[in-house]
């Protein structure tokens, strides 16, 4: 399959988009055929929630990858923020992925998933009580990665034709009960839903979002 080369548009990220990325084409080439993702975020403070209630969510963004972690806010009952937890988890997942990044890692399905659960013992190693939920896509070699476990979601849509290519499925066990990896929880990486995407074109958009996003637009 022939790939058209990625253009670069600048955007503007909005109060409805918490994290946005555009793709576009790196000069010169490098890793991956040249093929890397501009990206931004936006998140913002819940004001419905007390004051001094930190905002659970994480993220890190790069150029070929978008990781969205979502703390589960249910912990709080119990004097528990998962703020904690869900940023030492993306912490590990940018280091794997950094790590990755170095050599030429060709993912499949089994190799992907092993990285997450890598990232994901690493973080319970740490016994930092809390849970998240979990959403990572990575782009290499044209190809888009797409990991997510839990309640946040990843949509591609492409501006030229207006459609949405792909929607990831949410996991719930029931009503405000997603999937989660933590203190707890059942879970592990091995029970995400995993896409591997082709046919990526110039302009094409990628939103990676947790709930608070998805909950306020259907």
């Amino acid at each position: 399959m022939k790939y058209m080369q990625m253009v670069g548009v600048p955007f503007q990220t909005t109060p409805y988009s918490r994290f946005i990325s555009r793709m576009m084409s790196k000069q010169g080439g490098g890793l991956g055929g040249g093929w890397t993702m501009k990206t931004g975020m936006y998140t913002s403070r819940n004001p419905t929630k007390p004051l001094g209630y930190e905002n659970e969510d994480s993220c890190s963004v790069g150029s070929r990858y978008i990781c969205v972690a979502d703390g589960v806010g249910g912990w709080i009952t119990q004097g528990i923020s998962s703020a904690t937890f869900s940023r030492e988890l993306v912490k590990n997942i940018e280091l794997a992925v950094h790590q990755a990044q170095s050599g030429k890692p060709n993912f499949d399905r089994e190799k992907f998933i092993d990285l997450v659960n890598r990232s994901y013992e690493m973080t319970r190693f740490a016994n930092i009580v809390g849970s998240s939920t979990l959403c990572l896509v990575y782009l290499e070699d044209g190809k888009l990665h797409v990991f997510n476990l839990g309640d946040s979601k990843c949509i591609i849509y492409r501006r030229s034709s207006r459609q949405v290519l792909f929607e990831s499925e949410i996991q719930q066990h029931n009503f405000n009960t997603p999937f989660q990896l933590g203190t707890g929880s059942v879970d592990t990486p091995y029970n995400a839903e995993y896409t591997m995407l082709e046919g990526l074109e110039a302009g094409d958009t990628i939103i990676v979002a947790t709930d608070g996003l998805w909950d306020n637009i259907a």
